[in-house]
């Protein structure tokens, strides 16, 4: 393959370093929400995972220490919410401290195998359905497990939601800080949204779809990752280390631009 040929793989021009920003009008209101209004949130659909959202990624470990924390009144991040319109809530920044919360008190934990299977039910739905739940492909039964210390004996070993007795008032009561942004004049405009995700988001390693997703952000995008999500296309991919949105990306520039892309070419470019 020669440089030419390669050209259709860059993944975008680069950002000039005197382009304009943008200054927005908005309002940021704190919120101590308590973890049982936060999970009514979530179970009635009003908080929703946007497009450009990395799945839910942390194992059963992390997500002990962060409930363990709560009930123990430990310090817990800020969740940055972003309220448009009627709309439901979107998820800024905080995903992966909102989802264990509703995991544990449903007492079921999602299997990393199914991410995308269950990113794509739950983006139908509002949330994840009884049966999906339920179901041992999906789910495990979600019982605290703290990391062994010697000699110190531990009052959350195996208790789950259910069965966490005089804890569970104090779970239920324990509040968690909610920022909640909201454009003050209405437009068609929501780029602040992503901004907001870009630079809050900038400490952590982002791959390579992850960082094209906040700044190149459009309908265009919308509709790879709804493509992404069907379940046809699951299919076809029997890695899960791919990135099944890049892979998309790449076919349909390729295609759009007259080349014809070859799997070899979209595999290596994708990992």
């Amino acid at each position: 393959m020669t440089a030419n040929d390669d050209i259709w793989l860059d993944a975008g021009t680069p950002v000039h370093e005197d382009a304009q920003i943008e200054e927005y009008d908005l309002t940021s209101s704190p919120n101590d929400f308590n973890i049982k209004t936060i999970y009514d949130f979530i179970d009635s659909c009003a908080v929703k995972i946007p497009g450009f959202q990395r799945n839910y990624v942390w194992d059963i470990r992390r997500a002990n220490k962060l409930i363990e924390s709560l009930i123990i009144s430990l310090p817990v991040p800020q969740v940055f919410l972003y309220e448009a319109g009627d709309n439901p809530f979107l998820v800024i920044n905080g995903q992966q401290r909102l989802m264990p919360i509703c995991y544990f008190v449903r007492q079921r934990f999602p299997r990393r195998e199914k991410r995308a299977e269950r990113r794509r039910i739950f983006n139908e739905h509002g949330r994840v359905p009884d049966e999906t739940l339920h179901d041992d492909d999906f789910f495990e039964n979600f019982n605290l497990c703290p990391e062994f210390a010697p000699h110190r004996p531990n009052n959350f070993l195996r208790l789950n939601y259910s069965t966490l007795g005089d804890y569970r008032f104090q779970f239920d009561l324990r509040t968690l800080r909610n920022v909640i942004v909201k454009q003050i004049r209405s437009s068609d405009d929501d780029s602040s949204i992503y901004e907001m995700f870009n630079r809050l988001n900038t400490g952590r390693q982002s791959y390579p779809q992850e960082i094209r997703a906040r700044l190149y952000h459009s309908p265009y995008y919308g509709m790879l990752f709804r493509v992404k999500l069907d379940p046809r296309w699951l299919s076809c991919w029997a890695s899960r280390s791919l990135s099944y949105t890049c892979v998309i990306l790449r076919r349909c520039s390729a295609w759009q631009g007259g080349r014809k892309a070859t799997n070899t070419h979209l595999l290596c470019s994708a990992s």
